[in-house]
Formats: C-alpha cells, sequence, structure tokens
C-alpha cells in the first residue's frame, strides 16, 4: 500500500475476488484483488472516496458490501457535521471498479459502525455508534441507486456498534 495511507478497514467483495481497503490520511478507497490459492492481496487501483473530490482528512469507518456485490457503503467521520457522511460507491460486475456514487449525512456525530439488515433495504449508523452525538441512524435505501435517506434515530447514549437479530 502506499506509504502514509493510514490503512483502517478491509471488506471483501461477496465473490471474494476483491478486497476493498480504506485509509485513515486520505478520502480513498483502493481495490485489491485477491488471490486465495496463492494468500496474495495486491493493490490495483484507487479510488476517491467522494463524489465531489473532496481532499480532506477524514477517517472512514465500518464498510459494507450488498450482496450481490453492486454497492459498497462506507461511514466516514470528517472533521465537521458536514463531512460525517455514508458515502456510496457502486462498483461494477467484477468488483474491479469503485466509482463514488454519493455521500449523504449519516444523521449524527461520528459514525463509528454501519450495519445493513439483512434484507439489504436499509443501513443502521451507529453514531456513539455516532461516537459524538449518541444516537443510531437508520437509513432506507434507493433500491435503484442505493443512496440511502434518513428514516428515524433514536437516542442511544453509549452505543459502539449495531447488531441486527
Amino acid at each position: 500500500m502506499p506509504p502514509g495511507a493510514g490503512l483502517r478497514h478491509l471488506a471483501f467483495h461477496p465473490s471474494g475476488s476483491h478486497a476493498y481497503i480504506f485509509g485513515e490520511l486520505g478520502p480513498t478507497v483502493t481495490v485489491c484483488p485477491w488471490d486465495a490459492a496463492d494468500d496474495v492481496l495486491e493493490p490495483a487501483r484507487t479510488a476517491p472516496l467522494f463524489p465531489d473530490g473532496t481532499d480532506e482528512a477524514v477517517s472512514p469507518s465500518a464498510p459494507v458490501i450488498s450482496p450481490d456485490g453492486r454497492r459498497l457503503w462506507v461511514a466516514v467521520r470528517g472533521t465537521d457535521t458536514d463531512t460525517d457522511t455514508i458515502t456510496v460507491l457502486a462498483l461494477d460486475a467484477t468488483g474491479e471498479h469503485a466509482e463514488p456514487v454519493a455521500s449523504v449525512p449519516c444523521g449524527g456525530r461520528w459514525p463509528r459502525d454501519l450495519v445493513l439488515h439483512p434484507s439489504g433495504t436499509r443501513l443502521y449508523a451507529a453514531v456513539a455508534a455516532n461516537g459524538r452525538s449518541g444516537n443510531v441512524t437508520w437509513l432506507d435505501q434507493d433500491s435503484a441507486t442505493g443512496v440511502p435517506q434518513h428514516a428515524g434515530s433514536p437516542p442511544v447514549p453509549a452505543g459502539n456498534s449495531v447488531v441486527v437479530v
């Protein structure tokens, strides 16, 4: 990986063919083909995390990939309330390319966890699970674009993660 990337999180494509690595020191995702037979993960391409080209220091957390491998969501902790977001990336059929589609408010401050409901239609963001606002936000997704939209947010003063049972 590039020096100074500040590796933070990794998520595998459902096919097992690629991994997506997020760094803390830059708003990017690195796509890495995975060769399970040789146990090799190689960086192939890096994509921006934000569709508008924002280049400020942010802290990605909790990437989630849709079961069909078409969407990748990542909670992003920023330097102010405008950059505490959930970013949506579209993945191509092979998983080789990640393209930022949208970045929407996460519904709180400092999102720590992001979970996809088993139905694939709703995301839950833990915001302490929104670390500085003490709530859990749920966001319903547009089925065509994968872009989430705020749907509710109960207070959860000391939550750190979300588990769907």
